[in-house]
């Protein structure tokens, strides 16, 4: 197998663009996205994933979808935009689609897992906290989504929140990893966060992976 994986923000208007040229060059057997079919059919829907007794069971996904929602507004791009594209492309293209993410449920039992004091901490002292998207994230997502930013981001989240690293990147990268093993196609393009690619790549064994 080969691997293509395209690094996207979600909510950058150049995420999706990248979607559409690396698909259309690369002309690939498979697409896999990072979404699970709760997501999948709440986007398709063009609804939120989540009911308002998630907001309350897990607030803070759901304020991580706040935020996803506020940098939407932001950069004037729906959140998901990237993901809809590789759907769509999917069905156009009439290219297999796989959903290679861990069910989104899965994850907010996981996250309730994690202790209050490192939910405290991430909201009110982490640089990803809701101050700093309100009044500090800048306006040129080009430049935060170059690779060394991205791996300094994650490098910096994870020393500081270990768990929350572990449940919504290590656990998901080994995940999706997994699923797109299984994936019998000799060239996959793989549509993942760019924060995502640096762990997938790792676990992918003999696959050649590249990066468009």
């Amino acid at each position: 197998m080969e691997l293509v994986i395209v690094p996207v923000a979600h909510v950058s208007k150049k995420s999706v663009e990248k979607v559409r040229e690396t698909v259309l060059n690369e002309k690939p057997d498979a697409i896999a996205v990072e979404l699970c079919e709760a997501r999948l059919h709440a986007m398709l829907a063009k609804k939120t994933s989540f009911r308002g007794n998630d907001a309350v069971r897990n607030p803070l996904y759901f304020i991580f979808y706040l935020i996803q929602r506020m940098l939407g507004e932001i950069f004037r791009v729906k959140p998901g935009s990237e993901m809809f594209e590789a759907v769509k492309l999917a069905s156009e293209l009439q290219i297999p689609l796989y959903l290679v993410d861990r069910d989104i449920n899965r994850t907010m039992q996981r996250l309730n897992t994690i202790s209050i004091k490192e939910k405290l901490m991430l909201v009110f002292q982490s640089p990803f906290s809701i101050p700093f998207f309100i009044f500090k994230m800048p306006r040129n997502l080009e430049e935060l989504m170059a690779r060394q930013n991205i791996e300094r981001i994650m490098e910096e989240f994870k020393a500081r929140f270990p768990s929350f690293y572990r449940v919504l990147v290590e656990e998901r990268d080994a995940h999706m990893a997994a699923r797109v093993s299984e994936i019998s196609a000799e060239k996959v393009v793989l549509v993942v966060g760019a924060g995502h690619v640096k762990g997938i790549a790792s676990l992918m064994g003999d696959v050649l992976v590249r990066v468009a």
